[in-house]
This record gives structure tokens, sequence and C-alpha cells, in this order.
């Protein structure tokens, strides 16, 4: 199933479930359960009121963020269901009903007690918040203001949940109901708040996974973007953990536990990724070495054979014109024993004169991966090869692809005007090691002997 089919699901089974069970007598009969209550009749009537009024403030929270969203979704010509602006908009619907009650009734004579586990929820979310958005800035993604926008999301919603929090154990008692029922509607406000505050914060975290996953690749790009779904089914997770643990039943630890493998997996799972992107050796362990000559109908043969260009039976000497000049190359390698399955060497071709790429075939043709495009942001000698794409297929630049993934050697050709024809001292010969999943290792510029 896709992710975000199942995350939709997910939200669209959960959200409902919650509103359902917290009104009627069905919610009323849960809340005294739960909090293990004796309930007379005379009292009920606050606490389902209770009950009935924060469910209406959390939806209207939740329409209210969805319709706020139509104008925008509208100038993209797009209409969905946001699950960040929805969790925000239940976040703060129960904020608003906490602040509303904290007008009402005597201020009681000592805070309301709550578990340390449940106090210090809302701190540990705020560092995270602080703490991920220093790390994906410091990877300078393009899209930084973004980064730092779901950041002090995050953040901001920590610190709400946790001012609420706070005003919550300090409000005025709910009217009409003892003392014990009181506090079990603190310790449900309390917990829920944190639950939900739990879920945004996973969700702007998530956001900036995305974020900063567009300007990575390979194995370290994959593992951003899975940790990003992490975070969202981790912190969905996380939420129902928390309100599983309600007080007065002694389950803190679950959403501790829960919370605690969700940072380590999602950091494990990231580090994983950047693991996989380190190159398994150096240039210097390929000692690569480079060849080049401009050859003519006459020498073809023989300089075929000093080449070694097996593969030359594509090309006679038929097929030379006097208004170019062609030329053969050869790229010298040691293959180490321990290269990676899937990784394999390219060529790249460079005019210097004019800091251009030059389109030459090897044994396999010519292409152009789009991972190459982070070539020259990596290696500032490559600002030859461009940083974005260019208008068409045919203007892109091409490497040299050999047959095999790691050859000992590597051949080409290419055919020069006249006029335009570069010096063999003025081509630069490139190699590019590229893992299995298309993450460039390195690249290096190769010595070449001119003949």
């Amino acid at each position: 199933m896709d992710a975000k089919v199942a995350l939709a699901i997910a939200f669209l089974i959960t959200i409902p479930a919650l509103a359902v069970m917290g009104v009627g007598r069905a919610g009323l009969h849960n809340f005294v359960r739960w909090h293990r209550l004796n309930l007379p009749d005379e009292w009920a009537a606050p606490v389902t009121r209770y009950l009935r009024t924060a469910r209406r403030f959390r939806i209207w929270g939740l329409v209210a963020e969805a319709v706020v969203l139509i104008p925008w979704q509208v100038a993209e010509q797009r209409i969905g269901v946001d699950f960040l602006a929805a969790s925000a908009g239940w976040l703060i619907g129960g904020v608003l009903l906490e602040l509303r009650l904290g007008r009402r009734g005597a201020v009681p004579v000592a805070p309301h007690p709550l578990p340390r586990w449940l106090r210090a929820t809302p701190a540990v979310l705020a560092g995270l918040s602080v703490l991920l958005t220093g790390l994906c800035l410091w990877t300078r993604p393009p899209a930084a203001f973004a980064v730092a926008a779901f950041g002090l999301g995050g953040l901001v919603a920590s610190s709400l949940v946790a001012a609420t929090v706070w005003h919550v154990t300090r409000r005025a008692a709910l009217p009409g109901v003892t003392v014990e029922v009181d506090r079990a509607v603190r310790d449900r406000a309390a917990t829920g708040l944190t639950a939900v505050g739990a879920l945004v914060v996973a969700q702007c975290l998530s956001r900036q996974a995305d974020r900063v996953a567009e300007q990575l690749a390979g194995a370290t790009q994959e593992a951003v973007q899975e940790a990003g779904w992490l975070l969202v089914f981790g912190g969905l997770l996380l939420a129902l953990c928390t309100w599983w643990a309600t007080p007065p039943v002694r389950r803190g630890l679950v959403p501790i536990v829960v919370g605690a493998a969700l940072v380590i997996s999602t950091a494990g799972w990231v580090g994983a990724g950047v693991a996989r992107d380190v190159p398994p050796y150096g240039p210097e362990a390929v000692q690569a070495t480079a060849r080049l000559r401009y050859v003519t109908p006459e020498s073809w043969e023989a300089d075929v054979v000093a080449f070694d260009m097996v593969w030359s039976g594509r090309r006679s000497p038929g097929a030379f014109a006097e208004e170019f000049r062609h030329l053969i190359g050869r790229v010298e390698l040691t293959v180490p024993p321990h290269s990676p399955p899937g990784g394999h060497y390219n060529v790249l071709l460079i005019d210097t004169r004019a800091d251009t790429t030059v389109t030459a075939y090897g044994e396999a043709g010519a292409l152009w991966g789009n991972e190459l495009y982070r070539l020259a942001n990596r290696y500032s000698w490559l600002s030859a090869v461009p940083r974005d794409r260019v208008p068409g297929p045919n203007d892109e630049p091409k490497l040299i692809r050999p047959e095999a993934d790691y050859p000992e050697a590597i051949t080409f050709y290419n055919d020069f005007g006249i006029a335009d024809a570069p010096r063999l001292a003025d081509l630069a010969v490139v190699l590019i090691f590229t893992g299995p999943q298309q993450q460039i290792y390195w690249a290096t510029r190769v010595p070449v002997t001119v003949l």
C-alpha cells in the first residue's frame, strides 16, 4: 500500500474515533471507566457538557484550518487534505477551549500534579525541533526558508502545548463537580493536548525531511525520504500511546519507549543511508591514466590496435570526412577488488578553452544522468557541468559509458570540426565513480598523455 494512502486511512480512522469516543453517553461512560470514578447522576451533566464542548472546539479548529487552506490550494490548482493543518487545527481548538474554561470559577489553591513524563514531553519536543532544524539548515538546503518555517512551527506547537498544560494545572476548577472529577478532566485535557502536539511536531519535522531530501542523492536521499514517513507514522503512534497513557493509569513508560525508539530508529536509518554513500575507496586506488590522439584514415587501423579499441568495427576509414578531426581516447584503470556491485565508472570530456563539456562516444554510447547535475555544486573545478536542466535532451552534456561496470579500460572517440577542434592539451578527462543507487562517490581529473 502506498504510504500516503496508508497515512490518509490512519487519520480518517483515528480522528473521528477520538471525536466519537469523547461525547454523549458513550463518551461519559469511557471517561468514568478510564478514570475509575464513582460519578452520581447530578455530577454527570458538567462532565458531559465539557466533553461535548471539547469535541466542538476541536472539530471547529480542524474545519477552520481546512477553510483557511482552500484559497492557497485553489491557487495551486489542487484540493486535498493537509494532515499537518488538520492536526494543528485540532490542537488550536483544544487550546482555545482550555483558555475559555480558565476564566470561570475560583483558582485552585495548589497546582494539579501531573506525571513527570507528561510535564517533560513538550520540552523534549521543543528540543528536538531546535536540534533537527539546526541539522537540516547545516546541510544548506535550497528551501532553507521552508525548513526554518517548519522548525519554527514545531517549536511554536510544543511551546503552545507547554503553556496550555501549565494553564490547565492552574486554571479554575470545573464548576459543579468534585475534586476527583476535576482532576480527571485536567488529566484528560493535558494528555490530549500533549498527544496532538507530538503529532504536529512530528509532521513538521517530516516536512523538513522532504525539503532537505530534494538536494540529496543516492542512499542518503532515500533514507531521508523514508525517515520523513517514519516520523509521520511514528508521530501518530506516539500520539496514540500518549493518549493511552492518560492518568491515572501507570503507562507513562509506553510513550517514553515509543518516543525514544522513534528518535533512535530515525537517526539510525538516516545514518545507515549516509554510510551507504561513503565511497568504498578513493580515486587514488584506481590509478587512472588517459591517452588522447587525433587520427587519420591512414593511421586508423594502427591507432585502433595501439588503443585496443575492440569495438572499433562500428567505424571504418570510409566514415572519415575531410572537414573533421577525429579523436580517439583511452582511460586505463586499476579496479580494486572490493568495488560494490551495481557501481560503475563514467568518463566526461571537457574542453577547457570554453569550459564546456564535449560529447564523446564509448563502447555503450553516451548518456546523461540527472544525479550528475549536482557535480558542479560539489566540485568547483567542474563548472562546465550545468547545475540545472538544459532546454532539450540534445543539449545535455553526455558521459562516456563503457559496456561493463568496472572495465580495466574505457575507450572513446569524437569528431570535431576543423575550425573548432581543440588542441589535445586543451582537453580534460574526468573519471566519475557512481554507486548502485546513482550516488556519486567521487570525480577526479585524470592525467592525460598526448600522443
